[in-house]
This record gives structure tokens, sequence and C-alpha cells, in this order.
């Protein structure tokens, strides 16, 4: 497989289960400290519970579990147990004054109940205009809001029923006395005595308070500039698959432009140590840029997949993350010069002033992008290629394939001019004779039931031989009697090589609801199973690169 985008996504995965992790241990210590081991338990248990439920609520919208979804997790997770804690809290005052739970639930809620709900509606209200956004960035960016506002309601359903019933249902009691509560009561008591007198001197000293303040947020600054503290929302990988773009001269052909692009591909092979790349191909005819993709024979470009495991590219991430702009510009222009004056030195005399146009990095890829290659002909190529592009369109989730360097097959007809002027004839006459069998023809109608159908007739004919004995214009004269017919294929418009192979570049996209790490690993059983079969005909299908490993950082980022 050429390239998939699960190693980004299981990545995000990873990030938003380990920040859920240390979120929910340090809510557990917090409150365990000031209201005890029950209570903070019953307070952190609503975490799993608004999650579960915005989840659920998201996939039954039609949106599947990808980036978008993981940053508005991420946003929201911080205010998901506030309204909880302000309940609790109130609920806790009560308890230990004595008060039952049941009338403590009820007495807090009539107290909290309008703060806390005006408190969540505003966070609320500052996150709905995203969904008004027009265009596609409104498309791209309409899950966020609705993820945060769908767990801040849920939130509340919590807050407001759920841990009050826990609290009723454990009967919580602080009439004991216990050690440990009598420690808390204590550091309490002494912390808001501690707070006392430092708010009273704050007012009694203004200016030294807006220094202090001063002082505090130039010290954050300066942590931040001094990279003592890392930025690093979503860990993703910025540079995980890079395109080196190669325009020839506009008369250049295919032939010439795969030359170039394979001997470029080899000097790209020396800046790659061991370890950090997964797979590497080139190809001739088309290529994609930022903006647009560019068609021509002189276009070629060679596509470099890094390797998604993070900590086999660390010798990468020094050359190119955390690098100022300038040296990265000057990194990347000593990239292309080197590439340029290889391309020059080495290049058959006839290919004239090679250019290296760009070199670009993508993160917007198709869910998978596979490799056919090997040292079958020519035919048993093109034609596995044709079979596997079948299957995988039959692939539970793909909602399309597309190839590159896979020749169209047609078939052929050469008119032969002494034939056609010993009958008198000429090429636009047979065309127009041959042209009928293809094209659809009114065959008149069809009555089945109350309905009538008309019908339509159209010619699939691809045996060549049968071809030729069709009867053209006279009722005696056979195509073949004028013209040669054969199978063939069409001029290729792209040509592709993979480990110095000719191959065929399959590009899958699924389908809005398919979930991609799902996918990938059929496609991934699909290869393995393919693979048995090729191997008898000296082919391999490989993938290319995976790109859900940002993806699976996201979600690792959301749950520490």
């Amino acid at each position: 497989m050429l390239d998939d985008q699960t190693g980004s996504t299981r990545q995000a995965i990873g990030v938003m289960q380990t920040n859920a992790l240390i979120g929910l241990a340090m809510v557990l210590v917090i409150t365990w400290l000031f209201l005890g081991g029950r209570m903070a338990m019953l307070t952190c248990i609503g975490i799993p519970f608004i999650l579960s439920g915005t989840f659920w609520f998201i996939q039954n919208l039609g949106f599947t579990l990808n980036n978008n979804v993981l940053l508005g997790i991420v946003i929201s997770l911080g205010m998901l147990v506030d309204d909880a804690v302000v309940v609790i809290e109130s609920m806790y005052y009560r308890i230990v004054r004595g008060m039952d739970a049941l009338n403590a639930a009820l007495s807090s809620l009539r107290e909290v109940f309008w703060p806390v709900t005006t408190a969540v509606l505003t966070t609320m209200a500052s996150f709905l205009p995203l969904m008004l956004m027009p265009g596609i960035v409104g498309k791209f960016m309409l899950v966020v809001p609705v993820v945060v506002v769908t767990a801040l309601a849920i939130s509340l359903i919590e807050a407001y029923w759920m841990l009050p019933a826990h609290v009723i249902a454990a009967n919580i009691k602080f009439t004991s006395g216990s050690k440990t509560q009598k420690l808390r009561i204590a550091f309490t008591s002494k912390l808001q005595h501690l707070y006392s007198k430092s708010l009273l001197k704050m007012l009694r000293h203004p200016y030294l308070a807006v220094i202090l303040i001063i002082i505090l947020v130039s010290g954050v600054g300066y942590a931040f500039q001094a990279k003592w503290v890392k930025i690093n929302f979503f860990a993703m990988d910025s540079f995980p698959i890079f395109y080196v773009t190669v325009e020839m001269s506009p008369d250049a052909s295919m032939k010439e432009t795969l030359e170039v692009t394979t001997q470029v591909e080899q000097r790209i092979l020396t800046h790659i140590k061991t370890g950090e790349m997964r797979n590497l191909a080139s190809y001739a005819g088309q290529a994609f840029t930022e903006t647009e993709i560019l068609f021509g024979e002189h276009w070629g470009q060679v596509v470099v997949s890094l390797n998604p495991d993070r900590s086999q590219r660390r010798r990468a991430e020094v050359r190119f993350e955390d690098m100022p702009e300038r040296e990265y510009d000057k990194r990347l222009n000593d990239l292309r010069r080197e590439i340029q004056n290889k391309a020059e030195q080495e290049l058959p005399i006839e290919v004239d002033n090679p250019l290296i146009l760009e070199i670009t990095t993508a993160n917007a890829f198709p869910t998978a992008m596979l490799v056919l290659n090997g040292t079958g002909e020519d035919e048993s190529l093109r034609r596995q290629a044709y079979l596997i592009k079948k299957d995988l369109e039959q692939i539970k989730g793909v909602h399309g394939v597309d190839t590159i360097g896979l020749h169209k097959p047609q078939l052929q007809i050469e008119l032969l001019l002494e034939s056609l002027q010993n009958y008198g004839l000429n090429p636009t006459q047979v065309a127009d004779s041959v042209r009928v069998l293809f094209n659809d023809l009114a065959a008149g109608s069809l009555d089945i039931g109350k309905q009538q159908w008309l019908l339509r007739l159209v010619g699939t004919e691809r045996d060549a031989e049968k071809l030729g004995q069709f009867i053209v214009l006279t009722p005696s004269l056979q195509l073949d009697q004028l013209a040669n017919v054969q199978r063939s294929w069409e001029k290729p418009e792209t040509l592709v090589k993979f480990k110095q192979k000719p191959g065929v570049i399959f590009s899958v996209t699924k389908k809005t609801s398919a979930n991609t790490i799902t996918l990938v690993e059929r496609i991934n059983q699909f290869i393995t199973q393919r693979n048995s079969l090729l191997q008898k005909n000296g082919l391999q299908l490989d993938l290319l690169d995976d790109q859900t490993g940002s993806t699976r950082q996201a979600i690792g980022v959301m749950q520490t």
C-alpha cells in the first residue's frame, strides 16, 4: 500500500486517550483533596459518561471520528466537570453541616441551577456562530461547535441528574469525624485563612498586585519564548509525505521525463536515513501541487512517504521541526539545488535542462494509496491492475478508486486506403457505420403492466475478431475487408515506477460514514490475500504510506 490515513488517526486517538486520563486523574486528586474520596469518585465518573453520550450523539448525526471531532473534544474537555464541581461542592457544604443527602441535593440545585446553566449557555453561545460559517470552511468546521455544544449540554444533564442521584444513593455523611476528614477541614480552613490575608494585602497595596501580575505574565511569556514549555496542541507530523516535482522542457517525451524522475528518486534516497522512510514511488505524465493537478508528458514527480512511527524519524525531526522559517527555506533550497545539479550531471545527453520545480508537503491525501509493481509483463500488470481496482471498489466503505499509470484497453481500427478505393468508399462512411454499433439506438417500446418503457440498444462488443465480421454498408462487405481490427492500449497519460520497476498506483477514497481505521485494516487484509495470488505473476501490491498517525496523536492529546 502506497499511502493511507490510519497512522495519523491512530496517533490522534492515542494522544486524546492520554490527555483524558491525565485530566481524569487531576480531577480525582483535586476533588479528593477538598471533598473526600467518595465525592471525588462520583464527580469523575461523569467524564466517561459525557464523552460516551457525545460520541453516541455525533455518530447518529452522521459524523465519524476524525481530527475535527477530536478537536471539539479537546476544547470541551476542560469544561465538562466545571458545572459538576460547583454542584457537588454546594452539596458537600450542606452535608458537612449535618443536612441529609436528599435535602442537600435539592437545596443545592435550587441555589446553583440558574448560575451554572447561564455560565454553560454563554460558553455554548460563543461556539454556535461557527455553525453559520459559509462555504467549504464552514462545512469543515461545522463538527467542532456541534461536538462542544453537545458535550456541554450532556454535562448539564450529568450535573443536575446523575450526580445528585449518585450522591443520594451513596447516602454520604460526614458525621463520623474521621481522622482524614478532620485533616481535610483543618487544611481547607488554613487555606481559606491564607487566601483571605493575601487578598487583603493586595487590596491595600494595588500597585504591588499589578507589579506581581506583570512579573508572572512576563515569566510565562519568557518560558514559552525560551521553549521551556513546548506548544504541542495536536502533535501532528508536519512532514509525513512530500513530493518532488520535476518539470522538463515542453517537447520532452514521457519516457525521458520518467528517466529524469528516476534519477531524482535515487538522489532523494541519499537523504533518507534507515527507518525514516516507509515507501517511495515516481511517475511521469502528471504532478500534484498544493493548488492543482498538472498534466503533460513533461511533468514528473517523486512521492516520498515517511515512517508513521515518529520515533523512527527523530533525525528527520531535528532537521525540519522547530526550525526557524529562514533556516527551513534554506534547507529546502539546498535540497532543490543538490537534486538539480545531480540531474544535470547524470541524465542522458538528449535531456535538455531538467528543472526541479518544487518540493511540497501534503496532509490532505486519499484514505489509502496502494502501488502494484513487479517484474511481470506489461499485459499481466495491466490485467491484474484492472482486477485489483474492481475488487477494491467492492470493499465495504470504499467510495471510489482512481488509478495512476493504468493504460485503458481499446479496439483499434486501422483503415486500409487501397481497399476503400477498390470499393468506392471513404473513411467517413465506414466510421459512421461502426459508430452505429456502439451508440445507443432507439428500439421501440415495451408495455409492462400499465407502464410503457422505451428501449434503447447499446453495443458492447470487445472481441476484435467478431468486430471484424461486422457488416459495413452492404450485406456482403465485412469490416475486416476494409481495415485491420485489433485490441491495443491507449497511449499512456502517466508512467509510474516503484522500486525501479513499472507500476500502477491506486488512490482509494472512503465514504463519508466509513471509519478510516477499519477501512484501512480491510485494505491491509486485502493486500495480504492478493499478494499470495500475485507472486506467481511476479507482481507485488504494497502500501506506500499511513497518515492516521496525526489523528491518533490528536486523540492522545485530548486524553492527556
